[in-house]
């Protein structure tokens, strides 16, 4: 059975599950990977599950992400990307492992996948009932988003994990809520940005900055 074989079948059986749940299953050969998406009031929920070919196995990397339209949309008012993209951007995500670290990666054999697609169909089932509603659930707002990205600057976050991405986003949340201490978190990805790849990042920093300064409630 070819990948897009396993694909298919594997999209056929999640669909079973997920349209009771009000999430589509798309299924994208280009990229290997099968897109669930459950519209909301504020944007959408996804989760991507993308297999990755190796040697003699197929690694299945499950991952969340959560979308707030208002976010996006400013977001992109000083982004690179081309508006197709933009309409399909989440402001969150993680990876279900990263999110929940007792779980371990699905792999299943290269060759025997057409005997893996009820099992791989279980486990991801099984994962959303576990983990993957629970992380929906929990960042189902802005300002627990907000309270992650924006208490502790120096913090980590899963949620948000590259630090030009993290700088945006973090600014136009604070923006929308009218977060107290608006100016210093600027201040304070301004100063990341300025020594992150030769201040490559800052001139679009600056530029929502801009945007969010100019924008009228």
């Amino acid at each position: 059975m070819s990948l897009k074989e396993f694909i298919k079948k594997l999209t056929e059986e999640l669909n079973e599950f997920f349209k009771d749940l009000k999430f589509r299953c798309i299924a994208d050969y280009k990229d290997s990977a099968i897109v669930l998406l459950q519209e909301t009031e504020y944007g959408h929920r996804r989760i991507l599950i993308n297999f990755i070919l190796r040697y003699d196995y197929v690694r299945i990397v499950i991952s969340m992400g959560v979308r707030f339209d208002e976010v996006e949309y400013l977001f992109h008012q000083a982004s690179e990307f081309s508006d197709r993209s933009a309409e399909n951007t989440t402001t969150i995500g993680c990876s279900l492992t990263r999110f929940a670290k007792e779980v371990e990666e699905i792999t299943i054999s290269r060759d025997e996948k057409d005997k893996e697609i009820e099992n791989v169909a279980a486990k991801v089932q099984n994962h959303y009932g576990d983990y993957i509603q629970s992380f929906f659930q929990k960042y189902d707002n802005l300002e627990i988003i907000n309270k992650e990205l924006n208490q502790d600057l120096e913090k980590v976050s899963n949620i948000k994990f590259n630090l030009a991405l993290r700088a945006k986003t973090s600014i136009v949340i604070a923006s929308l809520l009218k977060d107290e201490n608006y100016k210093n978190i600027i201040e304070f990805y301004r100063g990341k940005l300025e020594k992150l790849a030769d201040g490559f990042y800052l001139p679009n920093f600056e530029k929502l900055v801009t945007v969010l300064e100019n924008r009228k409630d």
